[in-house]
Order: structure tokens, then C-alpha cells, then sequence
């Protein structure tokens, strides 16, 4: 027995543990400050992409390898304090990148080589976010409001009516919500909330209700079912709303930090990651529109993190990359994360979760399956390509565990449909395609 024993416990420590691969220091100034990225997708053809590092001190940084290696790209570049960092396509159907610092504006036109001064007409020269809605360019300052120009960026005009807030932290583009299929912008300030332009900025609209106090970022995730936007809420938490600004929900459950810096997005055919970086506890993942979060710390040493974002699939896989208060950049491949996530929630799984259609591509029926860790009142519905929904398959209270129900197609034409579920606090769509 006392042998038996003794084998049991040796086996029990010769067993390997699941060890997954930790965050990977990049040599990239690796005392450096990373403020931001972005990522340019279209210049070193499909197999592969550039990737800007914008450091507070140093300049912006390029890498044409998924982050194995980096070169500093400060020709013409006056400041070397990065705010922001924006990839944007001229009307030409060309990248251009756009450097936002503290004594100006700064555009390149070949990734980085080479950088000319682009603020005519700015009255403050800190810019803190640069975006693109149609040909217009959209900036915000620190200080001033928003700018906007039309002209590629040799020229600015102050379009700021009815933006009460003057110090603009992010902007993002997002669908106007008139269905029109037009774009809009949201922008973001320090302590005066969030702002909505249908009108490529010239007006804003205050969308956030009480939502105060310092807001470090913006995403957004845009289905046919719902747009919903993300807000970063420093010391809060995260925030979101699938209604432009009608009703807002705060979404912290898994954060132990709520000192929220930036986001990122990671979409697929059939799911869709939020990233969130934190003052102080790394990066959590999102894999339920920020209903749940997930540490994914392991191995990454500065755990103050001011920046992070993905890259686009390469030969070597799709990366999450952060940038560190002094510690420079790291990196982990995204497939990595997911599984340590898993490992994380255990293989029974204790959160909400919508699997994948089966069969898929299906004719005229499939089975749509979805986990419950608790009772909830749930609701699944069908919708169209052009969000028109076509079908309420579930809306009821139902018993935690596994839940699935049949989808019956065949009075629909042939094409794209995506199914959506909402069960408490947690929502998630996924795609299916319907062949006849």
C-alpha cells in the first residue's frame, strides 16, 4: 500500500503541468514608452504586414517581420513625443501614415521613411487622435477641440460646434445610426463624455449621458444586428452601449483593474475577441462583447500597459502586441491567448458561450447549440445580410447548461444569415450560410 502510494504521488510530480508560452519581449528600444500603434496591412503583400510603434521619447519604430525586428524611422519627424499613430487610405488608394506629437501633426507617405509637417491651420498643435470618415480627415487636439480637412491634411478648420469638450482623447468611425449605410464618427474627451457627428465632424451630439470623467479609448464592434461601442473609463471600468448613447451598461465582471487604457479587436469569421490593456494588471480578454473578462498576464513583466493591437494574419499566425510603460514592446500569438483563456475557465466552462452552427453550410435546417452558467432569461433570434430579423428561435427563462434548438430554413432564400443571442448581461452573434 505504502509503495502504491509512494508511485502514485512520484507520478503525480512527473507529470507535466500545461505550461503555455508566456508574452515575448521585442528588441525594440526596450526602455521606451509605447504610446500607440498601427498596423498597415496592404504594404508587404498578404503574407505578411507593416507594424508602427509610436514611443514617447524615441519616435516611431517599423517592423516588416510580425515584431522580430525594428527600425526607428525619425527622418523628418521634428518631435519625437507619439500620441497617436493612425494608418488612413488616401483618395488615391494609397497608405498614408499619420504621426499625432506634441508640436504637431507629421504625415509619411512610405511607411515611415521619410515624414513632412501636415498642420496648416491647427491652433494647437498636440494632437492626440487622427481619423478618416469617406475623404475627410478628423483630428483632436489637447486643448482645442476637433479639427477636420479635406484636403489630405495641407489644410485644418476648427469644426467643433457643440463639442463641449476641448480635450479629445480618441476618435473612432462607426455607421451612422440612420441606417443610411454612411459612417460617423464618436469622440471621446477627458471629463466631458462622449460625442456622436453624422456629418464627418462638423457637428456633435452628446451621447453619453452621465458617463464623465476621464475616457482613454474607443472601439467598436458593428454586426448586422447592432452597432455597440466600447468606452474605456479610467478608474471605472468599461462602459458600452448597443443604442448610440440611449442606454449605457457597465461591464467589469473578471477585471480586477479598473485603470482602463486602450482597446483592440480581434474578429474572425465566427467570433469576435475585445482586448483590453490596463494600468497596472496587464491585458484581459473578452470573448462575450466585455460581459466577462479573462486575465492574459502570464509572463509579461511591466504590467502597465498604455497601448496594444493585432496584427493581421501572417505566415507565422495573427499576434497581440503591448506597449509598456518602460519596458518597450511584447507580443503572443493570439491562438495562444484563447487557449490559456480556456485553461482559465476550465473545460466546463463557466460563462455564457453560442457555438457554432451544425451543419454548416446547411440545407434547409441546423442545429444552433449555447451554454447557460446560470438560469437566464434568454432570447435567440436570425437575422438577414441586412439586419432585417426572420426568425425568434428562443425566448424564454431557461436552466443553466447546455441549450440547443434547430433552425429551419426552408421558406428563406439561399445566403448569409447570422444568428444572435442576448442571456442576462452577455450577447454574441456568429455567422451561417445557407445553400440551396
Amino acid at each position: 500500500m505504502k509503495a502504491c502510494f509512494l508511485f502514485s504521488i512520484i507520478s503525480l510530480l512527473m507529470t507535466p503541468a500545461v505550461v503555455f508560452p508566456q508574452w515575448q519581449q521585442l528588441n525594440c528600444s526596450n526602455q521606451s514608452d509605447v504610446q500607440c500603434f498601427a498596423v498597415d496591412s496592404s504594404s508587404a503583400g498578404p503574407d505578411s504586414t507593416v507594424i508602427f510603434a509610436g514611443t514617447w521619447g524615441d519616435g516611431v519604430f517599423r517592423s516588416l517581420d510580425q515584431g522580430e525586428t525594428w527600425t526607428q524611422i525619425n527622418a523628418g519627424l521634428a518631435d519625437l513625443y507619439i500620441n497617436t499613430l493612425a494608418v488612413i487610405r488616401s483618395r488615391t488608394n494609397q497608405s498614408e501614415l499619420f504621426a499625432g506629437t506634441n508640436f504637431g501633426l507629421f504625415i509619411s507617405t512610405n511607411d515611415g521613411a521619410n515624414w513632412i509637417e501636415a498642420d496648416s491651420g491647427l491652433t494647437n498643435m498636440t494632437l492626440c487622435s487622427v481619423a478618416s470618415v469617406d475623404t475627410v480627415l478628423v483630428a483632436g487636439t489637447w486643448g482645442d477641440g476637433i479639427f477636420r480637412s479635406t484636403d489630405n491634411g495641407k489644410s485644418w478648420s476648427q469644426q467643433s460646434s457643440m463639442l463641449a469638450g476641448k480635450f479629445i482623447t480618441s476618435i473612432i468611425t462607426c455607421p451612422t445610426r440612420d441606417g443610411s449605410g454612411r459612417s460617423g464618427l464618436f469622440a471621446a474627451t477627458d471629463n466631458s463624455g462622449v460625442f456622436l457627428s453624422s456629418d464627418k465632424g462638423v457637428t456633435w451630439t452628446f451621447v453619453s449621458g452621465g458617463i464623465y470623467g476621464y475616457i482613454h479609448s474607443l472601439a467598436i464592434s458593428v454586426t448586422p444586428a447592432d452597432t455597440t461601442l466600447f468606452v474605456a473609463r479610467d478608474g471605472i471600468g468599461v462602459y458600452c452601449t448597443a443604442n448610440y448613447g440611449k442606454k449605457w451598461t457597465l461591464k467589469r465582471t473578471g477585471l480586477t483593474n479598473w485603470s482602463t487604457m486602450s482597446f483592440a479587436m480581434d474578429r474572425t469569421p465566427t467570433d469576435t475577441t475585445l482586448i483590453l490593456a490596463t494600468w497596472g494588471s496587464g491585458v484581459f480578454l473578452s470573448h462575450d462583447n466585455a460581459a466577462n473578462w479573462t486575465a492574459v498576464d502570464t509572463g509579461l513583466s511591466d504590467p502597465y500597459v498604455w497601448s496594444i493591437c493585432v496584427g493581421p494574419s501572417s505566415g507565422a499566425g495573427r499576434y497581440l502586441f503591448a506597449g509598456t510603460n518602460d519596458h518597450g514592446i511584447w507580443r503572443r500569438p493570439m491562438s495562444e491567448l484563447a487557449a490559456e483563456v480556456r485553461a482559465t475557465v476550465g473545460e466546463n466552462s463557466k460563462l455564457f458561450s453560442l457555438n457554432q452552427n451544425y451543419p454548416n453550410p446547411f440545407n434547409p435546417s441546423t442545429v444552433i447549440s449555447y451554454q447557460l452558467p446560470v438560469n437566464s432569461q434568454v432570447t435567440l433570434k436570425v437575422y438577414d445580410v441586412l439586419g432585417r430579423e426572420v426568425a425568434t428561435l428562443v425566448n424564454a427563462r431557461q436552466t443553466p447548461g447546455e441549450h440547443s434548438v434547430t433552425f429551419d430554413a426552408r421558406n428563406l432564400p439561399s445566403g448569409i444569415y447570422f444568428y444572435r443571442i442576448s442571456a442576462g448581461g452577455y450577447t454574441a452573434t456568429r455567422k451561417m450560410l445557407l445553400v440551396k
